[in-house]
């Protein structure tokens, strides 16, 4: 398959690939996303809420501060991706890190 800027251009349908790509703070609000690679992109503080995602591919992408991470079901991240997202997916879910427990009335 060839190539030009990450981008089949044999005539592939229904492929995207992004590699290196900078896409900080990118808005795909409701975007629907199939068959897709971001590979090494910046994605810090990308919003990705109310998308759809089937066989997306995030490998080696920088997932710092996105927002609406739940919304990533159907994407793909290597193990080494799962520190940084994880506090993106607890915010997403509701929940809450704190340093200590609340005071207990007494």
């Amino acid at each position: 398959m060839s190539r030009r800027h990450g981008v089949p251009t044999d005539g592939a349908r229904g492929l995207l690939l992004v590699e290196d790509g900078s896409l900080r703070e990118a808005d795909c609000y409701q975007a629907t996303l199939a068959h897709t690679g971001l590979l090494g992109c910046d994605l810090r503080g990308a919003n990705f809420h109310d998308c759809s995602m089937t066989d997306v591919d995030l490998h080696d992408s920088t997932l710092d501060d996105l927002r609406g991470a739940l919304s990533l079901r159907g994407a793909s991240i290597s193990p080494d991706q799962l520190l940084p997202l994880t506090p993106s997916l607890l915010a997403a879910a509701g929940i809450n890190i704190t340093q200590t427990a609340r005071q207990r009335e007494p």
